[in-house]
């Protein structure tokens, strides 16, 4: 599915060019369209990778596990489907970003009426246990971080139209808008469950201020700021944030990729502009000379050892999260050193090495992190 790097529109190079000065001005959907654009510019081969996984194969819209396990188990397994729209728009490529727009649908439509976003899944697999509450909160969260933006830039765009019709884009903005009291009476709940894990509070932020600008909800900019400073409260002046415990590289760069999302939406966010720019650093520091990244000391992924649902192997460097968030944080802080080490990182990929997991031995040399240590 290549976008093609030549494909990118007037109005993306236009953008491209933008000031940052002139960006906090403008809209929300303009300013994310901006940093896509400037990612298409610098990277647009990572940009086109980074579309793939979010654009179904099929017309029935879904993506991931919900793709494998045949039926909509949860939007939360949609998520990717809102960065391959942005990014499709961005090389002008209304075709991609039709069928990406299908598979938000498909997420949002699932929306029930009192704004809940359930989430299950197989029964073989949950082994008798279901998502809890903050289990579907939660994975709510992510899905609207990545859906709303989207339809922001969908929104700003003027190929929109084409995209899809108005009369589908309301029904979607609406299903989504009626996510957000919900997603508000489960703020407690968020915060207690998402509280040790500042990828998720930073989900959490950009859920509220996104949605928020699509379809106003008293008390939802707030909910934004609120988990925003709940995330600034776990970095680490040594310029990572704490992750259960401890740094991680694959969730340090989640955590880059939003923080980008959080400050396009509302670019008065100092705290958050000083953090990314040092876990950028952070991050440009464990990239070797030869593209691999140091996961020596993670606390959740590769050493840390955790999985997402059982019978799940252990986690490991998440490739996709780590081009991101070089390529837009990048793109936020306009960070040539953070761009450099995605030409590292991107080297090393196309070798297809069996692991994204590196520590350092004995000798201080980078190997293969043994997942079967695990066990």
């Amino acid at each position: 599915r290549d976008l093609g790097p030549d494909d990118a529109s007037t109005d993306s190079a236009e953008l491209r060019d933008a000031e940052a000065s002139d960006l906090g001005t403008a809209e929300p959907g303009r300013r994310l369209a901006a940093i896509d654009a400037r990612v298409v510019a610098r990277a647009p081969d990572v940009a086109t990778a980074l579309a793939g996984p979010g654009v179904p194969a099929s017309d029935d819209g879904l993506l991931g596990r919900n793709r494998a396990w045949g039926a909509l188990f949860s939007a939360r397994f949609q998520l990717g489907a809102g960065l391959a729209l942005r990014l499709a728009l961005a090389f002008d490529r209304t075709d991609v970003a039709a069928r990406a727009f299908r598979a938000i649908e498909v997420g949002a439509l699932s929306v029930e009426e009192d704004g809940r976003l359930p989430s299950r899944v197989p029964e073989e697999l949950a082994m008798g246990r279901q998502p809890t509450r903050a289990d579907v909160a939660s994975g709510a969260a992510f899905f609207l971080s990545d859906a709303c933006p989207a339809l922001l830039v969908l929104e700003a765009h003027p190929s929109r139209d084409l995209v899809a019709a108005e009369p589908r884009r309301e029904a979607v903005s609406d299903a989504l808008g009626r996510t957000l009291p919900w997603l508000l009476g489960e703020a407690e709940v968020l915060v207690a469950a998402d509280g040790r894990t500042p990828n998720r509070l930073l989900h959490d932020a950009v859920a509220y201020a996104a949605c928020a600008a699509i379809r106003p909800e008293e008390g939802a900019l707030a909910a934004a700021t609120r988990f925003t400073d709940l995330a600034t409260e776990r970095y680490d002046a040594r310029g990572f944030y704490v992750e259960a415990g401890g740094p991680d590289t694959n969730y340090q760069a989640v955590n880059v990729y939003v923080a980008a999302d959080r400050l396009a939406l509302s670019p008065a966010s100092p705290t958050l502009g000083t953090q990314l720019e040092a876990a950028l650093a952070w991050m440009v520091s464990r990239t070797s000379a030869d593209g691999r990244v140091d996961s020596t000391g993670n606390a959740r992924s590769c050493e840390g050892c955790e999985v997402f649902l059982p019978g799940d192997p252990p986690k490991q460097l998440g490739v996709a999260a780590w081009a991101r968030a070089l390529a837009y944080g990048g793109a936020t802080a306009m960070d040539d050193d953070a761009f450099a080490a995605l030409e590292r990182f991107a080297a090393w990929v196309e070798t297809a090495t069996d692991t994204s997991c590196f520590v350092r031995d004995e000798g201080d040399m980078l190997v293969p992190f043994d997942p079967a240590s695990c066990e």
